[in-house]
């Protein structure tokens, strides 16, 4: 019995996912792209409609035969909340968005704070359940390590051993993810047509250390204890901060050395450089010092980004889609 229902389970993914690709399409149309057989095509979309994730569409004209009914898959019949913090005109702020199952953005928030805890966190989304109740994953982007559903650092002290994944999955009884934010950075990049399969994305911060996201084949590399990427705690002895970021040449040597520990160690396909103050020039100057250190054979592409956030905000979009499909 546990099999067959496992089988089933297996097929009504392979169904719900062939339709989301199609949109709409007819029980033939499912059956050729699934290899399943008509008549289970048919069982397993009865129930997708009882349990309103398909809608029956428009009939139509088939082969000289009797019209053709057309299944549409129904882009929200779970949505997916994302929320991620990050730093607007000085204060800090919560970016929260409701997507479709097409990772559509189908409404926007920011809520400006002064201090994020447990407490607030939870408001926000009970704000959003109110409005949303068909809310089916959770991915918070955090500018931290969670590691066992616990938050171990964070720049948000006031969520500091915290176990919100509990908190919050007990509350609502759905997939709760939390990532670090240039985690997400990268696989938000990964779903750019240009991006590397395997490649590397260092964030240079102006008051802080940087920070790296490694996606590995496609996968996000995160380490035993999550804190793969970490890369401000190498001890080279370097004090990162605004006061190195205003000596450009001691921060060209830095970063330079930091890119290539990064490459020795995973030797990646692409380097994706992000920083406010860093144009092209300034990646000219890291990547020529670079070249210093390491013979140019053996140095990967280095690029920059001028847009972080829509790569943090699109990874994020990814992990939720995950979530809902899985």
């Amino acid at each position: 019995m546990a099999s067959t229902l496992y089988v089933k389970d297996i097929n009504k993914k392979l169904l719900i996912r062939a339709l989301r690709d199609q949109r709409q399409a007819t029980i033939r149309e499912l059956a050729d792209i699934t290899k399943l057989t008509i008549v289970t095509v048919k069982s397993l979309l009865n129930e997708l409609i009882d349990q309103g994730k398909v809608q029956e569409g428009e009939s139509v004209p088939s082969n000289g035969g009797r019209p053709s009914q057309q299944y549409v898959f129904n882009s929200q019949s779970q949505l997916g909340l994302v929320i991620f913090g990050k730093e607007l005109e000085g204060l800090d702020s919560l970016y929260i968005r409701i997507i479709d199952l097409y990772g559509q953005v189908l409404d926007s928030q920011i809520e400006s704070c002064t201090y994020i805890d447990s407490e607030y966190i939870n408001n926000v989304i009970g704000k959003m359940f109110e409005k949303f109740p068909q809310i089916g994953a959770i991915s918070l982007g955090l500018p931290g390590i969670e590691y066992e559903g616990q938050i171990v650092s964070l720049d948000y002290k006031g969520l500091v051993g915290t176990p919100l994944i509990q908190q919050l999955q007990e509350r609502y009884n759905i997939p709760v993810v939390i990532e670090n934010d240039v985690n997400a950075a990268v696989m938000g990049r990964g779903q750019c047509f240009e991006a590397a399969q395997s490649e590397i994305y260092v964030y240079f911060a102006s008051n802080s250390g940087p920070g790296a996201g490694i996606r590995w084949n496609g996968q996000l590399i995160k380490g035993a204890k999550n804190s793969a990427g970490e890369v401000g705690w190498l001890p080279f002895g370097i004090k990162w901060g605004a006061e190195l970021v205003n000596n450009k040449p001691a921060f060209v040597k830095a970063a330079a050395l930091l890119l290539v520990s990064l490459v020795v160690l995973y030797d990646p396909e692409s380097l994706v450089v992000y920083g406010e103050f860093i144009d092209d020039e300034y990646l000219d100057e890291i990547g020529t010092e670079c070249k210093t250190l390491l013979s140019q054979r053996s140095f990967p592409s280095l690029t920059r980004v001028d847009d972080f956030s829509s790569d943090y905000e699109q990874g994020l979009i990814t992990i939720t889609l995950e979530k809902l499909f899985n």
